[in-house]
C-alpha cells in the first residue's frame, strides 16, 4: 500500500511538472533550506503585492495553485490567501504587511516590484528603497515565523516604446538584487520572470498574464513551495 501511495504522488507531481517542461521554470534554492511542518495537516500559503496578485481580467493564479497542492496533498487542508492590491509600490504595500501576515502560518509569496520600476522611470522612487522595502518583507515574515519566498518580476510587453523599455532595464535590476536578498537570507526565489520569459502570447495586456500566464505562474510557485513542504 506504500508503494502505491508514493507512486500515485509521483505521477501526480509528473503530470504537474510535464506543464512546466517548455517554460524554463526551475525553483531557485538560496542555501540548505529545511522542509517547513505544518501543524494538522495544513499547507498555508500567503500571497502578497499588487496587480499581478490580484488578478486581472477574471485570471489570477491562487485557485491554480491551491489545487495543483491539493492533487498531491490530498486529505491536507489547503489555504491560499490573495492580498493583492492593484497598482501598489513595494512602499504603499509596507502599511498592509503586517495585517496581512497575520494569524498565517507556513508560506508568504511576495510578488512585487513592477510598479516600482514603473515609478523608477518616472523618477518617483529608487532601486535602493525597493531593495529596502524586500529586506523588511523578508524579516518581518521570518519574525512571524512564516518562510517567506520572493517572486521575480515579469518582463513588460515594452516593443519599440522607449518608456517601457526603460521599465524592463529596471525590472532585471530589480530581479538581481531580489536574487541577492533571497542568498543572503537563506530563502527561496520562485523565478516567475524566467517561467514567462518573453513569451508575451501569455499576456493579456502589456503587463499581465492571461490565462495561461496565470497558469505558469501557479506552477513556478508550486515547484518552489513543493520540495520545502513536510506534512509527516
Amino acid at each position: 500500500m506504500k508503494f502505491r501511495f508514493r507512486l500515485s504522488c509521483f505521477i501526480i507531481l509528473l503530470i504537474i511538472a510535464s506543464g512546466c517542461r517548455n517554460t524554463g521554470i526551475s525553483p531557485t534554492p538560496t542555501g540548505n533550506i529545511p522542509p517547513v511542518s505544518h501543524d494538522k495537516d495544513s499547507i498555508n500559503v500567503t500571497t502578497f503585492g499588487a496587480s499581478t496578485v490580484k488578478g486581472v481580467g477574471g485570471f489570477s493564479f491562487q485557485q491554480e495553485l491551491k489545487n495543483n497542492l491539493q492533487l498531491f496533498y490530498k486529505g491536507n487542508i489547503i489555504t491560499v490567501t490573495n492580498n493583492g492590491i492593484a497598482g501598489e509600490t513595494t512602499t504603499q504595500g509596507l502599511k498592509r504587511y503586517k495585517k496581512a501576515l497575520a494569524g498565517r502560518t507556513g508560506f508568504v509569496v511576495i510578488i512585487m516590484g513592477l510598479n516600482d520600476a514603473i515609478a523608477m522611470s518616472n523618477n518617483l522612487m529608487t532601486i535602493k528603497e525597493t531593495e529596502n522595502n524586500m529586506r523588511y518583507f523578508v524579516a518581518q515574515a521570518k519574525i512571524q515565523h512564516l518562510v517567506p519566498i520572493i517572486g521575480t518580476l515579469q518582463f513588460v510587453n515594452s516593443g519599440n516604446n522607449k518608456k517601457l523599455i526603460a521599465v524592463n532595464s529596471n525590472i532585471e535590476k530589480i530581479n538581481e538584487i531580489y536574487k541577492q536578498i533571497a542568498a543572503e537570507n537563506t530563502v527561496m526565489i520562485s523565478d516567475i520572470n524566467v517561467g514567462l520569459g518573453r513569451n508575451f502570447s501569455l499576456y493579456q495586456d502589456v503587463y499581465h498574464p492571461n490565462g495561461k500566464g496565470y497558469k505558469i505562474i501557479a506552477k513556478v510557485i508550486f515547484k518552489t513551495v513543493n520540495p520545502l513542504i513536510d506534512v509527516n
